[in-house]
């Protein structure tokens, strides 16, 4: 690998996931135990609670089922989304649903009840698919250990927006550097791009919509809308994996609503929760002023405009995060 590609790929995503406001620190971080697993199948934990998405079905709604359908399946990894040869998309985000090795991955560490505290700290020689080391120009390059194992925020995003797009395998990808994904997707043409300032989030004067796409500095998610006290419900891949998060309300409350739905959301895929609230301090909320903060937003076109990519015939863009979450869970 060039060495000036190399460097700059490493420090790009190094800059992204050092700076990111997800990263959180394991507890008890000498304990591992084992579960017992006969009481624990993959088929149980391969289960998502929400509605099915449908790979290229360019509509809002089906936007955010995608976004939700990898919770409890797939882990937070350093590069997860990336190609290991260059700074585009990888495999991971050029597959039309989830990896086999990413659920496989996940599963490993929720059936052996063990953390991922290796998830990405390490940078080793990177290898394809079959295990061979990757060369360019006669070099092996350097790349996050679990690359293929999972997804960080952009890659995640870039996943999402793939499977809403696509319907095959392999084509162009839409992974980038987290703070420029609103900015680039606005560009072309498929929203409306906003800033939210200091003094918005001070007066809660700001709106969220499901399905908005979010970038922050070191970071990208997807808004699920705004609650009643001005708190945020949103769904992104962050330590230790994709997960559906709220934020604190205007004064900083970690009783607000939004963290109370996405707790609610997430105990439906009980062993993630009981593994992720043993391992993790931070639970599924984050600072709103942080979340908000110098934030691009990209609230998406749904008005059948020339350049429109999503529809919204289910009303979704104008639901509440109370809406949206039982309108979205399945069933079962």
């Amino acid at each position: 690998m060039n060495k000036i590609i190399k460097k700059g790929f490493v420090l790009l995503l190094s800059t992204c996931l050092i700076n990111s406001p997800s990263f959180a620190v394991p507890k008890n971080s000498d304990e591992v135990s084992t579960y017992q697993k006969s009481n624990i199948s993959k088929e149980e934990l391969d289960v998502c609670y929400f509605k099915k998405a449908t790979p290229g079905k360019k509509t809002l709604l089906n936007l955010i089922l995608t976004a939700v359908s990898p919770m409890g399946r797939a882990m937070y990894t350093w590069g997860g989304g990336w190609s290991a040869s260059d700074a585009k998309a990888g495999i991971n985000s050029l597959t039309i649903g989830i990896r086999d090795r990413v659920k496989e991955f996940c599963f490993s560490h929720l059936i052996e009840n063990r953390k991922n505290e290796e998830n990405g700290v390490f940078i080793v020689p990177a290898v394809d698919e079959n295990g061979n080391p990757i060369l360019k120009n006669g070099q092996q390059g350097e790349m996050f250990k679990y690359i293929y194992d999972g997804f960080d925020c952009s890659g995640f995003i870039g996943w999402v927006i793939y499977n809403t797009m696509e319907t095959e395998n392999n084509k162009t990808g839409y992974v980038m550097a987290s703070t420029k994904m609103a900015k680039n997707f606005s560009e072309r043409g498929w929203g409306e791009l906003k800033k939210i300032t200091g003094d918005q989030i001070k007066d809660s004067n700001y709106e969220c919509h499901p399905g908005d796409i979010m970038s922050i500095k070191g970071h990208v998610y997807m808004s699920l809308g705004k609650c009643k006290d001005g708190s945020i419900l949103l769904v992104h891949s962050s330590p230790p994996g994709v997960c559906i998060m709220g934020t604190t309300d205007k004064n900083g409350s970690k009783e607000s609503d939004a963290i109370k739905l996405a707790d609610k959301c997430n105990q439906k895929y009980k062993v993630w929760y009981e593994w992720y609230n043993k391992y993790y301090e931070d639970g599924f909320s984050r600072d709103i002023n942080r979340y908000l903060g110098d934030c691009d937003q990209m609230v998406w076109y749904v008005d059948k405009r020339e350049k429109s990519v999503l529809t919204d015939p289910d009303g979704v863009q104008k639901m509440s995060p109370e809406e949206i979450v039982g309108f979205i869970l399945a069933q079962t």
